[in-house]
C-alpha cells in the first residue's frame, strides 16, 4: 500500500485542485500528484505529477493576490532519485527521509500572471537544516500572505531553534 499525504486543496474557476503526495510509509518513493474535482469534490481524477517538481515536495497554501496572480507556496527536500534507492537498501535498519543527506529545504511559490490557468516556479529561500551545529529535520510548512503595503510574507517554521523564519517579497513574487 501506499501512504497518502494531502497537502492543499484550492478552488479556481469552479475546479478544486488537490496536491498529494504519495509515499511508502517511511516517506521514500515520493509521487507528487495533482487531483483534481468538477463536481464540488463529490468525485475526483488523477490530474497527472506536480508540473513543477519531480519528487519530494509539499505544496501548500495558494492564495490570489491583489492584482488577480495567484501564488502558491511550497517547501522541498532536494533528495534524488539515486538517494531514494539506497535509503530504500537500508530500510530493514528503519532508513527513511530523516536518513537523506540532504543540506537544506527550499522554500518558495510557484506563481500564475493568468489567474491561475499556468504556473511558473519562481526563485527559491534555502533554509539549512542545521540549529547551530547540530543537524535537524526541517518540515518548514510555509505559509504565505500578501500585506497591505503589497509585499508578500512568508512564514515558516525552524524546528528545534523555537523560532518561526519570515521572509518578504517586495515585488509580489515576481
Amino acid at each position: 500500500g501506499r501512504a497518502v499525504y494531502q497537502t492543499e486543496v484550492y478552488l479556481h474557476n469552479g475546479r478544486l485542485t488537490s496536491f498529494v503526495m504519495l509515499h511508502n510509509g517511511n516517506f521514500l518513493d515520493w509521487d507528487c500528484r495533482l487531483f483534481h474535482s468538477d463536481d464540488n469534490g463529490v468525485s475526483w481524477f488523477d490530474g497527472g505529477k506536480n508540473p513543477w517538481f519531480d519528487e519530494f515536495v509539499f505544496m501548500r497554501g495558494a492564495i490570489t493576490l491583489k492584482n488577480g496572480h495567484v501564488a502558491i507556496a511550497y517547501h522541498y527536500f532536494p533528495i534524488s532519485r539515486d538517494e531514494n534507492e539506497e535509503l530504500k537498501k537500508l530500510w530493514n535498519k528503519k532508513a527513511w527521509l530523516l536518513s537523506s543527506n540532504a543540506a537544506y529545504t527550499g522554500c518558495g511559490i510557484v506563481l500564475s500572471m493568468d489567474g491561475g490557468e499556468t504556473f511558473v516556479r519562481k526563485p527559491e529561500l534555502r533554509i539549512e537544516m542545521k540549529n547551530g551545529s547540530e543537524r535537524i529535520w526541517l518540515w518548514s510548512e510555509p505559509a504565505l500572505v500578501q500585506l497591505s503595503d503589497n509585499r508578500l510574507a512568508m512564514l515558516m517554521r525552524k524546528d528545534g531553534s523555537g523560532k518561526l523564519f519570515l521572509s518578504f517579497s517586495e515585488d509580489e513574487g515576481m
